[in-house]
């Protein structure tokens, strides 16, 4: 009886990390018996050394399930509908507590000493390592190092950056697959935006967007598949009738459960940041504001209103750098320029404000409007979004997202523990100044950034097509979930291996997204 419950308990697991259904989990566990031993050892028995000695400690052992992000069930895993039959979405309405940003923090996350998600989750991929054959972990060694177990500088440097971040090296080859489906994106959108005669200032309608998703699929997955020589693709779902394998798919798929849940909690902030972007542009539009030159330049010196040469001449800056920009602000600097706007459009006794409905922007939150403004500014031109160019269009867009967080008062998850009651994405008044934005607030912040930048044409600040941006970018969403589930998630070990061999023969570092 109690093996029959321990066996249950042991399908139940591997069918939430495989994504499949339980019957398939027990035929899988039924026709490897010695790899069944192993996980039940691993998922079920494990008891690991202390935390000082990279071990799970007994009171979170049988708590990883909740915390690491290595499950994925089949329930949770939903077809997106669309031309693409592999398009998937994880279902927001049950991510709880499994989806987090904790492992992409910039800081140090002070847990308590019996619960630390990022050590549990490096304790639990040791574990299932040693229970492979000796053979199977030399043969797998490139994709089962530890990303801290790496001698080279960049990826030290990596885990300096996101000291949370530790993980199989196959979480490289993951984020190079999905470096490979935006280079095909940009690819087929760049000919796209040729065939229809686009300008530089019109953004790539949102109606496209199913069809690029599409194409950068297929290709994506082409690259990969791509040899010296014919391959056979293996997305089967089965595993070679050798020991370990069946522990490697396991491995493999907590590791593609990980992004996979990642890109779910990106996917929720795209979300949370629409309908924070919505709210703040209907305050705007309300006032009269529809372009960014407007909401730039009014309330400023007489001279810089619209009619005026130097308004024309400002106008002109929009597409120039920050520094041309600057020298044509005649010695006034651009915070300094950028405080103005915001004080004679939202201060205390702006009309503007009024009719907006915003509250008054006191000098308490103006401050953080600034200080968070420059942190969003360059981190969302360290973005596949923002790119490297830092423009009058990329800064005040950036302010602008930092604004719409200000009046909508959105809210993010706490990192440290997500189940938590959540955080406001702006300081709140009792906010002491070693306040800082937390992975959660950056991904907001240059989400918020990129729809209002690519939302809208030009200069102006719509509502309604922010709104269409964002559902139509679902698409992009559930292709890249596809590309990544059908390769890491259902292909074989022995195909996996052979990609990685091919990158390092081709002398091709893994590129991070």
């Amino acid at each position: 009886m109690e093996r029959n419950k321990q066996l249950s308990r042991l399908t139940n697991l591997v069918a939430d990390i495989l994504t499949v259904t339980k019957g398939k989990a027990k035929q899988l566990l039924e026709q490897h018996p010695q790899d069944a031993e192993g996980l039940y050892n691993a998922l079920i028995f494990a008891r690991g050394n202390s935390p000082e000695e990279g071990g799970m400690a007994d009171a979170v052992s049988q708590k990883w399930r909740g915390t690491t992000m290595a499950l994925l069930p089949a329930s949770d895993w939903i077809s997106h509908q669309g031309p693409n039959p592999d398009a998937f979405l994880v279902r927001q309405d049950t991510l709880g507590n499994h989806a987090s940003l904790r492992h992409v923090s910039l800081q140090t996350l002070d847990y308590r000493e019996s619960f630390d998600p990022a050590r549990d989750r490096v304790a639990l991929l040791k574990e299932l390592r040693s229970k492979l054959p000796a053979s199977v972990r030399a043969q797998f060694q490139s994709l089962l190092t530890l990303i801290s177990e790496a001698e080279t500088p960049f990826l030290k440097r990596r885990l300096a950056a996101y000291p949370h971040n530790d993980d199989l090296h196959l979480l490289l080859l993951i984020e190079n697959l999905e470096h490979l489906f935006n280079v095909r994106k940009h690819d087929a959108e760049r000919v796209l935006r040729r065939r229809h005669d686009y300008p530089d200032t019109v953004p790539t309608p949102p109606n496209h967007f199913v069809g690029l998703a599409n194409a950068a699929y297929k290709a994506a997955l082409a690259d990969f598949s791509q040899t010296d020589g014919p391959t056979t693709l293996d997305f089967s779902v089965t595993v070679q009738n050798e020991p370990g394998h069946l522990i490697l798919m396991v491995m493999f798929n907590i590791c593609a459960n990980r992004q996979l849940l990642e890109r779910a909690r990106q996917q929720a902030l795209t979300a949370t940041a629409g309908e924070a972007n919505g709210k703040f542009l209907d305050a705007l539009n309300r006032a009269g504001i529809h372009e960014l030159d407007t909401f730039e330049f009014s309330g400023r010196n007489p001279k810089w209103a619209p009619g005026h040469p130097r308004y024309a001449l400002y106008q002109n800056c929009a597409g120039a750098s920050l520094d041309d920009y600057e020298a044509a602000l005649d010695g006034m600097s651009l915070v300094d320029c950028t405080r103005a706007g915001l004080v004679a459009q939202f201060g205390p006794g702006s009309q503007w404000a009024k009719t907006a409905g915003c509250k008054p922007l006191l000098d308490y939150d103006l401050n953080w409007v600034m200080r968070l403004a420059e942190v969003n500014h360059e981190h969302f031109r360290g973005t596949r979004l923002g790119g490297r160019e830092a423009t009058y269009v990329t800064w005040h867009t950036a302010v602008m997202a930092v604004m719409a967080c200000w009046h909508s008062n959105p809210s993010v998850q706490k990192v440290h523990a997500p189940s938590e009651r959540q955080v406001r994405a702006f300081p709140a008044r009792n906010a002491g100044r070693e306040w800082s934005p937390t992975a959660e607030h950056l991904a907001l912040y240059a989400v918020m950034t990129g729809q209002l930048l690519f939302g809208n044409s030009g200069l102006t600040l719509r509502s309604d097509t922010v709104a269409e941006y964002v559902q139509a970018h679902v698409h992009i969403h559930a292709a890249t979930q596809g590309l990544i589930s059908k390769v890491f998630k259902q292909g074989s070990p022995r195909m996996l291996l052979a990609y990685s061999i091919r990158l390092s023969l081709a002398g091709r570092r893994p590129q991070p997204c």
